[in-house]
């Protein structure tokens, strides 16, 4: 009797050092991803056109894209930060942007801004054609717009709807920002409209674009987004009565989705617990 009631305490030793360790391993990986969300957001404060060096991170170099190096290959946990000027029409941004002319196209090998390396990430459009648009460049530069990524994008007569297909995002959660200069937009990103926007005021549906956004240097922004199947996709809709547009769009990651989680000292040390109190009751097992 008194041999099994120590065989029930181990048992439950087991399972309670058992649930330390999970606690314990959901708490690092929680704390991993919050780290890695704020070195994406520290990343605002890199030089709006600076040529930053090649990474010498788990990225390798795969195939090339025409006159821009080699395709990084993504593994999960890879943060990016992709930053598009949408339309050349009038003018590119260069750098470390993505210069999007073919907005009827498909334009592959996106460039991350922190790395200068060409992704497997490419964007498909649909529906647009090329407007001008702040065409005296008024929207400020602040946070990661910069000029000339607004005198220029892909505009939508009354009515009409385009849409940006975002695709081979690795596994992550992101953060979409969309900047629109000019007419009345209903922007959505896989179906859901802005969480917020830049400059905390409210998220107004239609988006004035005038009002809302130039006048002020305001811009909507989704927080939380998961990518289907590895793409996002960004609608915007013409109301019936005037024209719409979409200038300069950023795509952050912010947090991996399903990382490896990275033993600690005190997550080892409860797994030496619970190896220890298996083995103290295997032997009373066997008295």
């Amino acid at each position: 009797m008194v041999r099994r009631r120590e065989l029930s305490w181990g048992l439950a030793a087991i399972v309670i050092c058992g649930t330390l360790v999970g606690s314990a391993a959901y708490g690092a990986r929680q704390r991993e991803s919050a780290t890695v969300g704020q070195r994406a957001d520290d990343a605002n404060a890199i030089g709006s056109r600076a040529q930053a060096p090649l990474p010498s991170s788990s990225m390798a170099p795969a195939s090339a894209v025409a006159g821009r190096g080699p395709v990084t290959v993504l593994a999960p946990g890879d943060l990016l930060d992709l930053r598009l000027d949408i339309s050349t029409f009038v003018s590119a941004t260069g750098g470390n942007w993505n210069d999007i002319s073919n907005i009827t196209g498909l334009t592959t090998g996106l460039i991350d801004f922190n790395t200068g390396a060409p992704t497997p990430v490419s964007i498909q459009g649909a529906g647009w054609l090329d407007f001008y648009g702040d065409d005296e460049g008024a929207f400020p530069n602040r946070d990661w717009l910069i000029q000339p990524a607004t005198v220029d994008g892909a505009g939508l007569f009354a009515g009409e709807t385009g849409t940006f297909v975002v695709s081979g995002l690795p596994a992550a959660v992101y953060r979409i920002e969309v900047v629109s200069a000019r007419p009345i937009n209903t922007i959505t990103v896989n179906g859901a409209l802005a969480s917020r926007t830049s400059l905390g005021t409210p998220v107004q549906t239609p988006w004035g674009s005038d009002t809302d956004g130039l006048v002020p240097g305001n811009w909507l922004i989704w927080d939380g987004v998961t990518p289907l199947a590895g793409a996002i996709t960004i609608t915007d809709e013409a109301n019936s009565e005037t024209l719409a547009m979409i200038n300069a769009v950023r795509i952050l990651g912010t947090s991996p989705l399903g990382g490896p989680m990275v033993p600690t000292l005190s997550t080892l040390g409860a797994l030496i617990l619970v190896l220890v109190v298996a083995g103290a009751a295997v032997r009373l097992l066997r008295g």
